[in-house]
């Protein structure tokens, strides 16, 4: 009963941690503005280009795993039928397999983030710097090009490969927020 509770909660994190939240050769994150200037002190135009940094470069890294992101959806989402298919192999495998071919059969490119669109300064309390902020998003490009990588296939599904993945996933969301973001969301409480 344990390993198919611990299975279940394995596919949960898994779709969680492949639709929130990285592939050689994604962005670093250097938005060309001054590492030493205050998110408050940022011009309209400054604010935009740094918020772009994320979206910009988030989509860049889902734009380089291409249909590998197919690989490790169908992944999580046959960790996720473990209970369904009774937790055999040869089902899971299918029921991957399945579910990339859907994927890739649907596909039309990959995800891609809005644009930001910001219109207004930063809040005179947002007092992180542009470095501060770079280096939680180089972080969070970091976690995600983790997340993206293609550990098993679904030809190769093992359940003790799955018991790995989710033990990594467990350690993965049991460390939160790493300490660049902490100390960019504690310098502006308000949001950017």
């Amino acid at each position: 009963m344990k390993a198919s509770i611990e299975m279940s909660k394995f596919g949960a994190l898994s779709a969680i941690v492949v639709l929130l939240a990285g592939c050689s050769g994604a962005p670093g994150a250097d938005s060309g503005l001054p590492g030493e200037k205050v998110a408050s002190d940022l011009t309209v135009a400054e604010a935009q280009q740094l918020c772009s940094l994320y979206a910009d470069g988030m989509n860049e890294i889902f734009a380089s795993a291409g249909t590998d992101y197919c690989v490790v959806l169908a992944y999580g989402f046959a960790a996720s039928t473990y209970e369904d298919v009774g937790g055999e192999e040869a089902a899971l495998r299918e029921a991957c397999a399945q579910r990339q071919a859907q994927c890739e059969a649907d596909w039309d490119g990959p995800i891609m983030l809005a644009p930001c669109m910001k219109t207004e300064p930063p809040s005179a309390g947002c007092r992180f710097t542009v470095a501060q902020y770079e280096a939680c998003v180089s972080d969070q490009f970091d976690e995600l090009r983790d997340d993206l990588k293609v550990r098993e296939t679904c030809e190769t599904l093992t359940l003790a490969g799955l018991a790995l993945e989710f033990e990594r996933l467990q350690q993965e969301m049991e460390e939160d927020v790493s300490q660049a973001c902490q100390v960019a969301s504690s310098a502006c409480p308000g949001g950017f």
